[in-house]
């Protein structure tokens, strides 16, 4: 049994199509359905017997079905069907296409006819005399066969069919005028050149006028099921869609004005042509080489002079900032290869009050200050390698769809380069740890390294999916916490609104919320750890297998690995601590011996003692009173290690000492203080859970 028809295929393989049918028609509710009958004729294949006929549908199945054809660019007109025993009552539908639904039925041989319409009456039927009649054309009705039957492709020179042919063409065109928007337009505008181009040429050559209907009717067709379906139906519509960016793109480089574009821009503008007449032959491929190529073209598009000095770059937010910033970069980049960047979402620029999105670039050193900077506020990048090469930039090592993102990016920069890939590129899925572990390159020392490193990766990523684990109970716990502060004020101001009200009920309340809150957030910055977390992981994976795939020597090789497997360690280090439980009696202990060995400074914990209250009835403190037990302080230790660990890397040059007193539950301050000449800190503050 046929559950659905996925396709034009099996929608055309009779057997399936027949089986489909017969399901729907026995299940069939009473009541109007909807009913839907092609408007064109199919090639049905019964056991390798080939005829033509209308398909119809019916039922919720049958939409969907329909749904599913149309985006292979078979139409069909919609209606109502209702069963009364085996006649099928059709409203909303011309009785011609009525006729070739009754057909095809009988053909069926389901028992099932349609009402009103005599199904021995096989006299043909055109593919567009019923909407001839439905705009008055009934007279043309029985004429019309006009070998539409033919407009699928057949090949007949025949002038008075050839005349037919072309007058539903232009009534094909005359009814898709009205729901015209500028995605078809140009579909219909070729459709209209074709016609008024065949109408000269039926009498002197009507081969070329066939070909010339042909192409207006496939012409026609996209504008059709362009409306139809949203502007996602068809390849060709796609295709249109990128042709009118580049139309744009194209029009804001003619508006620049430089003399040294004029040749340049003059190709592309015959190429963008083109690609609509490939279209209208339905050479998709070739099309899209096309449009490939004009996006090439488009990327040497130059403007403006020279830019003076080597400005630096704060942020993306300046577009005019950004485009010197690169041009100044883009002399200064070597021959051979040297670090680019991708960002991995697509940004948005303003350029000159209008929006654009699109993935930044930069490249050369101050590229690499530039995007580690605006990492720490959230945008990412992939790091590839690449080099100037005339005027292509030519990169590796980072995914194509990134890649492509760029080169659109240096369309809009105008800096006479197009960006192109070069060699084996990473794949589009995120790269995986296991995969450097299985594939190490190298021989001996460099070999042994990319391995260990890899299974270094292999437990981070384990310890980061445990830290991941966590955020379930995290987030439940956060909001039982929230409901709970929310029940008790809501009860506090209940008893206050009745006048019952004591200082314990607000007193529950005020901690409620303050355990909400801390649980909020903990469960928040977890998230965001976790999540900053996976970020290195790419990132360091990625560099693993830049340095395996380059054609550094030996020592270079060794020098990264070692910086790498540095890396690794201390971001493995902080996602065990991250898991680690304060209530282990070792957790203390292990995360204070681990403290000065990650972070390169020596700390001191200890607590302090309200000594009593001054003459403005502030606590007086002795901070520092006595060292702490760094067994019983487990969950103050793995806060300030993680607290530290959030820095994207440590200063280690700025700080050498931190000194941390405890003050009691109920201290009424805390603070901190950095002392520059001296590079240590001293914070005051109450443990995590009182803070």
């Amino acid at each position: 049994m046929a559950q659905l028809l996925e396709s034009l295929a099996e929608l055309e393989n009779w057997e399936e199509y027949r089986l489909f049918m017969r399901e729907r028609l026995k299940q069939l509710s009473d009541g109007p359905q909807e009913v839907f009958i092609s408007k064109n004729k199919l090639d049905f294949d019964d056991n390798g017997k080939k005829w033509k006929g209308r398909a119809i549908l019916i039922g919720p199945k049958g939409a969907l079905a329909v749904k599913k054809v149309k985006k292979e660019g078979v139409l069909f007109h919609e209606g109502t069907a209702t069963l009364d025993g085996k006649e099928i009552a059709i409203a909303g539908i011309d009785k011609m296409f009525q006729k070739s639904a009754s057909l095809t039925l009988k053909r069926m041989k389901l028992g099932y006819v349609v009402k009103g319409v005599d199904p021995d009456d096989e006299t043909d039927d055109s593919d567009e005399s019923a909407d001839a009649s439905s705009n008055g054309a009934a007279s043309e009705l029985e004429e019309d066969e006009m070998a539409l039957g033919e407009a699928s492709g057949a090949a007949t020179t025949d002038t008075t069919l050839l005349k037919r042919r072309l007058t539903s063409l232009v009534e094909q065109i005359k009814r898709n005028t009205p729901a015209l928007t500028p995605e078809i337009e140009p579909f219909l505008d070729q459709a209209r050149a074709r016609a008024k181009e065949a109408a000269k040429l039926l009498g002197s050559d009507p081969a070329k006028a066939v070909e010339l209907i042909a192409e207006g009717e496939e012409f026609a067709n996209q504008a059709v099921v362009g409306v139809l379906e949203g502007g996602s139906a068809t390849e060709a519509f796609e295709l249109e869609k990128q042709r009118q960016t580049l139309v744009a793109e194209l029009k804001e480089a003619e508006a620049v004005g430089e003399a040294a574009n004029e040749a340049l821009l003059k190709q592309a503008k015959k190429a963008l042509e083109a690609v609509l007449v490939t279209i209208g032959k339905k050479d998709y491929d070739k099309a899209r080489q096309l449009l490939d190529a004009v996006e090439q073209q488009l990327s040497l598009v130059v403007e403006g002079p020279d830019t003076p000095g080597d400005p630096d770059l704060v942020g993306l937010g300046d577009w005019k900032a950004y485009r010197a910033f690169l041009k100044a970069q883009l002399k200064r980049m070597p021959a051979e290869n040297s670090p680019i960047f991708v960002s991995r979402e697509k940004l948005t620029f303003s350029i000159d009050g209008k929006e654009f999105k699109g993935h930044a670039i930069l490249f050369g050193p101050k590229g690499r200050i530039t995007a580690q900077v605006l990492k720490r506020d959230g945008t990412l990048f992939m790091e590839g390698s690449g080099r100037v090469d005339g005027t292509s930039i030519k990169i590796g090592g980072i995914k194509s769809s990134l890649i492509k993102g760029a080169a659109k990016t240096m369309i809009k920069l105008r800096l006479g380069k197009k960006v192109v890939a070069e060699g084996e590129l990473p794949p589009e899925e995120d790269d995986d740890a296991f995969d450097a572990a299985d594939d190490p390159t190298g021989k001996f020392f460099v070999d042994r390294q990319v391995k260990k490193i890899a299974e270094s990766l292999v437990k981070l990523k384990e310890a980061l999916d445990a830290q991941k684990g966590q955020l379930t109970a995290l987030t439940k716990d956060a909001a039982d916490k929230r409901k709970r502060a929310d029940d008790l004020t809501t009860a506090a101001r209940a008893k206050s609104d009745a006048g019952n009200d004591a200082t314990k009920d607000w007193d529950d309340a005020a901690k409620a919320v303050k355990d909400a809150d801390l649980a909020q957030f903990t469960s928040k910055d977890v998230k965001k750890q976790n999540a900053r977390g996976f970020n290195s992981l790419r990132e360091m994976t990625e560099r693993l297998n830049r340095i395996k795939g380059s054609s550094d020597d030996k020592s270079k090789k060794v020098e990264q690995l070692k910086k790498l497997k540095a890396d690794v360690a201390e971001r493995l280090l902080d996602a065990t601590i991250a898991n680690i439980d304060p209530a282990d009696p070792k957790a203390g202990k292990l995360i204070a011996s681990q403290l000065e060995k990650r972070f390169g400074v020596k700390f001191k914990l200890n607590e302090s003692k309200i000594t009593g209250v001054d003459a403005d009835g502030n606590q007086i403190f002795k901070d520092n009173d006595r060292k702490a037990d760094p067994k019983k302080e487990a969950e103050t230790l793995k806060e300030l290690y993680l607290t530290l660990s959030k820095c994207p890397e440590m200063p280690k040059s700025h700080l050498k000492k931190v000194t941390v007193s405890l003050r009691p539950a109920d201290s009424e301050s805390e603070g901190g203080v950095y002392y520059g000449s001296s590079k240590t800190a001293e914070i005051t503050c109450r443990r995590p859970k009182e803070s």
